[in-house]
């Protein structure tokens, strides 16, 4: 995602990348269209996201 320019691109990755990433995760879904990883996106709070790639979470 650090050099993604919009969801399109993060959707690409996941495409280009699924064989590997259904090692990790179930997928029985495939790979997400872009414009749900916008939605959770959007959803989320940008504070809490700070404070978990700081690792403060929870404290």
């Amino acid at each position: 995602m650090a050099f993604a320019k919009g969801w399109e691109d993060i959707e690409l990755y996941g495409k280009t990348k699924e064989a590997w990433l259904k090692q990790l995760f179930p997928l029985k879904h495939g790979i997400p269209k872009h414009d749900v990883y916008r939605r959770v996106f959007n959803r989320l709070n940008p504070v809490d996201i700070e404070r978990c790639f700081m690792g403060g979470y929870g404290r």
